[in-house]
């Protein structure tokens, strides 16, 4: 099954929301759809963005289950923009 990787951009976490429990969260609302490989947080350019890698039989099941991180994602913080990606090979190349 092929993996996919959902990246979502954070601007600042919601009030109240320690910055530590929003990967978690996330992670969380992928993995209530799928299974979850690895989670981490990245920054780059200045950008906080969640990573959080799943498997998913397709590109559509896979650009659904992205959409639940992104959910889960705005109840514990303000985000930007969502990047949705598959793997091939030993490359990462955006879902169209």
């Amino acid at each position: 099954m092929p993996s996919y990787r959902v990246a979502v951009e954070i601007t600042a976490s919601r009030a109240g929301v320690p910055a530590d429990a929003v990967l978690p969260a996330i992670a969380a609302g992928v993995a209530a759809v799928a299974n979850v490989e690895a989670s981490d947080v990245r920054v780059a350019r200045g950008r906080a963005d969640v990573v959080v890698r799943f498997t998913a039989p397709d590109d559509g099941t896979a650009a659904s289950i992205a959409g639940e991180g992104a959910r889960a994602a705005r109840e514990v913080a303000v985000i930007g923009g969502v990047r949705v990606t598959r793997r091939d090979g030993s490359r990462w190349l955006p879902l169209t």
